[in-house]
């Protein structure tokens, strides 16, 4: 609980660099040094007698670091006057109406995540819980590559007109068609490898194969409605935000209640997943009406389609042919050779049409 003020100072400094168009704190203080400080240092304590400690210490130690890091760079970039801080302002009327929808996401989303885990400890057993926890750990990972643009995205999109324009919507889909291309090439990864990839951890979580593979699937899904948040948050609607919110509660505990029974991980994996989708489809449902246009164009889609055939064709022939590791690993490179070749041509094309 200790890290929770200082995460939001650590946030709130690096938003105001992004603002500013400052990208290397944030890259630098995010990806880098928070990590290093927080992993390292567990890592450490857990050859020593202090290993009950586990990441709480390094946890809070690494976001402390963050904060002071993220303080002299808010500094270096802003002309600020100590006169010009004060211990309490009111906000505004426009800033709760602002805020309060985005605010309002991480809040209720921290207890909605945990209802899969509650409900699989509940059906399940501890045993279960275990192997989920882990899997989902690292295919959220992913996340992190849609979350790095999150700050720049709400910096781009809060200068401007108000609403859904054209240049909006042509970074929307852009962001979008970048993160999901890094994106799919982990996904069969783990869909062709997610046994040995588990396996090499501990044979124990080597059968959560399929709860990795379902998970890292749906987060193809879950970034188009993450992706809204920042591309609205600027100017626009925000009332698909809180009704987003409230279709994935109800959705998850529904969901979860009716399949954990019967699917263990992998039924928590999926329930949880097709939760975040119905949210995400809710999410582009609502500035569709909004901005009364498709914000996704098909320019971007196809190529994302099109690309993951090279994939897919390696998935056809571990599940069909079952040729062997060997053969498997060499398929895998083989499609991914071409699918970076396929997403080096559209990025080429996309940025020279907009050059």
């Amino acid at each position: 609980m200790a890290s929770v003020p200082v995460q939001a100072g650590l946030l709130l400094f690096l938003q105001t660099l992004f603002n500013k168009r400052v990208l290397f704190y944030g890259m630098l203080i995010r990806n880098l040094i928070v990590p290093v400080l927080i992993y390292g240092p567990a890592l450490a304590l857990a050859f020593t007698p202090f290993r009950s400690a586990g990441l709480a210490l390094p946890y809070l130690f690494g976001n402390l670091v963050g904060l002071v890091l993220a303080g002299i760079g808010f500094l270096r970039n802003y002309e600020i006057d100590w006169k010009d801080w004060a211990l309490a302002a009111f906000p505004s009327r426009a800033l709760l109406r602002f805020s309060l929808p985005l605010a309002s996401t991480d809040f209720f989303m921290s207890f909605a995540y945990r209802l899969d885990l509650i409900l699989l400890g509940r059906f399940s057993g501890i045993h279960e819980v275990e192997i989920y926890s882990l899997i989902v750990m690292l295919s959220n990972t992913l996340k992190s590559l849609r979350q790095s643009f999150d700050g720049i995205m709400l910096a781009v999109f809060s200068t401007g007109a108000d609403g859904v324009d054209a240049d909006r919507q042509r970074n929307f889909n852009y962001a979008t068609w970048m993160v999901t291309s890094v994106q799919i090439p982990f996904m069969f990864l783990a869909l062709i490898f997610g046994r040995e990839l588990l396996w090499l951890i501990s044979p124990a979580y080597a059968p959560g194969r399929w709860v990795l593979a379902i998970t890292t699937f749906f987060n193809l899904g879950a970034t188009l409605g993450r992706l809204l948040r920042p591309t609205t948050g600027g100017h626009g609607p925000h009332r698909h935000i809180p009704i987003s919110q409230v279709a994935f509660i109800l959705s998850s505990l529904v969901l979860n209640y009716l399949i954990i029974p019967h699917w263990a991980a992998e039924g928590a994996a999926f329930a949880t997943s097709l939760a975040s989708l119905i949210s995400a489809l809710v999410a582009f449902a609502g500035v569709w009406a909004c901005a009364r246009s498709p914000i996704l164009q098909w320019d971007y889609v196809r190529p994302i389609l099109t690309g993951s055939l090279f994939y897919l064709a390696a998935a056809a022939l571990h599940f069909v042919g079952k040729p062997g590791l060997f053969a498997d690993i060499a398929a895998f490179a083989a499609a991914s050779a071409a699918f970076s070749w396929h997403a080096r041509g559209k990025w080429k094309q996309f940025n020279a049409a907009h050059a």
